[in-house]
């Protein structure tokens, strides 16, 4: 027997924050997506910070250490978004900076973060990194 069926009511919403389509599904999406760091947040020379179109937020605020113990006195900092310089200071080592960087909405963003020196993290890890970035905060 073949059974046919009608729909009856249809729900439309937007995507929750954190929501996009995987194919015809819809799936929890990471909110931004960070290249270049290690998972305990410690970043070379240069780092990226990928938003999709679909974040709604704002304003990425990045909290940053440049520790004391750091063997190079000072770097400078340049933040790119989208090719264009965001911020540019020269710190000295022993700074925790909070940054701001105002987001383009209903587009993609890449924040690229530089810094000019890098230092090797104390024995016996064997890396060599520019900063920590101690959080990403998305408003």
């Amino acid at each position: 027997k073949r059974r046919s069926y009608r729909i009856q009511k249809i729900a439309m919403r937007d995507f929750a924050d954190g929501e996009g389509l995987d194919g015809t599904t819809v799936r929890a999406m990471p909110r931004y997506e960070l290249n270049g760091v290690d998972q305990d947040g410690w970043s070379g020379a240069r780092s990226r910070l990928l938003l999709p179109a679909s974040t709604k937020a704002a304003t990425a605020e990045l909290q940053l250490e440049f520790p004391s113990w750091a063997s190079v006195p000072s770097a400078k900092f340049v933040f790119t978004l989208n090719g264009r310089v965001v911020y540019s200071e020269d710190l000295a080592r022993g700074v925790y900076k909070t940054v701001s960087v105002p987001l383009e909405p209903g587009r993609p963003n890449e924040l690229v973060m530089e810094s000019s020196q890098t230092f090797p993290l104390p024995a016996p890890d064997q890396r060599t990194r520019s900063f920590r970035i101690v959080k990403v905060d998305l408003k």
